[in-house]
């Protein structure tokens, strides 16, 4: 499966594509990703979604030059060359017209609403913590991913594909009475999906807090369009200009050129960049993928998890005040490609100037490099620090300045050492393992 609705259309030659419903049962792997089914360690066969997962075929075809298919996220799907077909199930077949055409290529156009927290579940999140309320969803084991954990045990199958849904297409419109409206049905839409998940800590959050994030969410989205139009203008730009490099460099012939002459020399090397793939225009070709545009959408993200928390009057929402402050280590400000390596990290990858998802699967120390594995099995050796951005922002260790802390004892800590925690986060913790006690007394289970 893939985190992003995908629109394939193929170019040359031809492509079998199986598409599946999605898993009903999620319940027989909670901590696998639905998003990302089948990708790094979760081994996913086609065995699997039909006799463990529940899932339908629903499309078998080939796709031929000129075909277009739309896959959405979260549907799982296989490929392959070959050109034999099945057509059970009242799927589509087709009959190669191009028998002698072996070469398969197309090309996969991204909607990254996921991506870019454009979703159900990523606003919610913000409300909670907007209004500091308690969120039963960092019960689950698999906190750090919203797609994993207890969104896939405790929900209804109807509550849990609304939730994971992305937001409306016309979320990020120009016009701005279609905007607004938009604001209004989301907002809506998230507040009776969080009622319906866990009435008792929703209706902690007043209204305000439900429109403030949604408008939060779509300052963003918009931030992140302008990114991506931005690049879109380079791009049409660069296909301009390398239209027109021929009529640009004609008539120049490296005989003429003699390497004593600065001036001519450079002109050998931009006819070069005519005639030959340099890693110079490479570097140009790569134009979704260059560092400026994926820095600054990095960013924005970053600005939108950092400078999100409580709303004036809600500081001590959760649980009640009480304590002393603390202080966050600072995060230096090249981390993604400085801040230390773990095994099984998610980070980007450099692959000939292009950056793409991967996985950390060894660290050599004694020569500081390490082994990757991307997002579709690849693997690559000894890469060094620089050559790799780290995805998730760092835990931070935080000190306490009230002199708070002590190790705790009894059940209700069960044992946890609190030493140097302060006094509000030795209570957020007590709080949050009432809940779990209560909810295994079998009351308060809600998500």
């Amino acid at each position: 499966t893939d985190r992003q609705d995908v629109c394939v259309v193929q170019s040359q030659g031809r492509k079998r594509w199986r598409v599946y419903s999605p898993p009903r049962d999620q319940k027989r792997k909670p901590m696998a990703d639905v998003f990302a089914r089948g990708k790094m360690e979760d081994h996913l066969s086609v065995y699997d979604l039909e006799e463990r997962y529940g899932c339908e075929l629903l499309l078998d075809t080939v796709l031929e030059a000129g075909d277009v298919l739309f896959v959405p996220a979260g549907f799982p799907h296989t490929t392959s060359t070959d050109s034999g077909t099945s057509g059970s199930s009242g799927t589509a077949t087709t009959t190669s017209r191009n028998n002698d055409e072996d070469t398969s290529i197309h090309l996969t156009f991204n909607f990254d609403t996921h991506v870019w927290e454009l979703d159900y579940v990523s606003l919610r999140m913000m409300a909670y913590i907007r209004a500091n309320v308690y969120d039963v969803m960092l019960d689950s084991p698999g906190a750090d991913n919203k797609y994993t954990g207890l969104v896939n045990t405790e929900l209804s199958q109807n509550v849990r594909t609304r939730l994971l849904d992305a937001l409306p297409f016309d979320f990020l419109s120009l016009d701005n009475d279609t905007s607004e409206k938009m604001v209004q049905h989301v907002t809506q839409t998230v507040m009776e999906l969080s009622h319906e998940i866990h009435p008792e800590s929703a209706s902690l959050i007043p209204p305000e807090i439900w429109e403030e994030s949604t408008r939060r969410l779509l300052q963003y989205g918009n931030d992140i369009l302008e990114i991506h139009r931005d690049m879109y203008l380079i791009a049409i730009e660069e296909g301009q200009f390398r239209h027109s490099e021929p009529t640009i460099f004609a008539g120049m012939e490296d005989t003429d050129v003699t390497e004593t002459d600065p001036g001519a020399y450079l002109e050998r090397y931009e006819t070069s960049i005519v005639k030959s793939m340099t890693q110079a225009r490479i570097q140009r070709m790569s134009l979704f993928r260059v560092p400026m545009f994926y820095d600054k959408v990095d960013e924005t993200k970053l600005i939108l998890q950092s400078n999100w928390g409580p709303a004036p009057g809600m500081e001590d929402n959760s649980d009640g005040g009480g304590g002393g402050g603390a202080e966050t280590q600072a995060l230096p400000a090249d981390w993604k490609t400085s801040w230390p390596l773990n095994i099984g990290d998610e980070v980007e990858a450099d692959l000939g100037g292009a950056f793409f998802e991967a996985r950390v699967t060894r660290i050599q120390n004694d020569q500081n490099t390490y082994d990757v594995q991307f997002f579709d099995g690849d693997d690559m050796d000894g890469l060094s620090r620089d050559m790799i951005l780290l995805k998730k922002i760092p835990v931070l260790e935080v000190a306490s300045t009230s002199g708070g802390g002590g190790t705790a004892s009894g059940d209700d800590l069960g044992g946890i050492d609190t030493t140097g925690m302060t006094k509000k986060e030795i209570k957020r913790l007590l709080k949050k393992n009432k809940k779990k006690q209560t909810k295994n007394k079998g009351a308060g289970k809600g998500f």
